[in-house]
Order: C-alpha cells, then structure tokens, then sequence
C-alpha cells in the first residue's frame, strides 16, 4: 500500500490528492514511496488507499483503539466463586468483591460503590468519575463492534 494512515484532525487546508480547497477533517498521510505527509479529504482518503469505506472504518477504529487512554487502572480477577474488581483513581485504589457474578455485572456496577484500601469506608464514587468510566466502556465497545463486522 502507497499511502499510510497517520491520523485525523479537524482544521482546515487543501486536499493534496484532489487538491480541494477548503476541506475541513483532514486525514494525514504518510507516502511509503516518497517519505512525504499529505492531507487528503473524506473522498479522496478512500481513493489513496483504494479500499471501501467500510475497510476504512474499521482501519480508523483500528487505530482509535489502540490510541484509545485508559483514564485509570481497573482489574477484574477470580478466584473461585469470587470476583474481585480493582479501580484505581488519582492514586487511591478502591476495592470491590462478588460472589458469583459475570464480568458484566462487575463492569457495570463496579464504577459505582467501592471500598477506599485506605479508610476501609465504602463509599459512592463522583457522578463525574463514574460517567467519564463508562464513556470510556461505551467508547470501548462501540470501536470493538465495529472491528467484528
């Protein structure tokens, strides 16, 4: 393949490959034959890297996941009929632990009561906190769909 996707960004420049004025996401790229970076347009990313849009999509969702941050340190583990789930925040490491529960019970509950290692009190996490957690599942899943069609 010529071109290599780098990355996408929002502002405003001409399309290298069409030489469109005015686009305004732009795809970098990275030219395997020359070295040169070049910004292509929506359209003309398809052309450059002669595949379908729905390759792409999952090249693109491909990428922003493993770009994907992680904002804190969460663990599951199990050892026999229990499920202890490990959530780090801002240095503090809060504690949960099950009997018998799935995965999923344990990542959705989990973001909302824990144990503080520190205080041994249980306490409710931020609204604040637990929203950005599950934007961070949600943003997670969502990616890893589209990479399974």
């Amino acid at each position: 393949m010529r071109y290599k996707l780098l990355g996408i960004e929002e502002g405003s420049a001409i399309c290298d490959f069409c030489h469109r004025k005015e686009i305004t996401m732009l795809y970098r790229t990275l030219d395997n034959e020359t070295g040169e970076i070049h910004s292509f347009g929506s359209s003309c990313i398809l052309k450059a890297l002669k595949i379908s849009g729905e390759d792409f999509g999952r090249m693109k969702a491909d990428k922003e996941l493993k770009e994907l941050k992680k904002p804190y340190e969460f663990n599951v583990f199990h050892i026999g009929n229990r499920t202890t789930a490990n959530f780090m925040f801002n240095g503090v490491l809060y504690v949960r632990t099950y009997l018998r529960c799935s995965d999923k019970k344990v990542l959705t509950d989990s973001p909302f009561c824990f144990t503080d290692t520190k205080t041994h009190k249980y306490l409710a996490l931020p609204l604040e906190i637990r929203k950005e957690f599950l934007a961070f599942f949600r943003k997670r899943a969502a990616l890893e769909k589209i990479l399974s069609t």
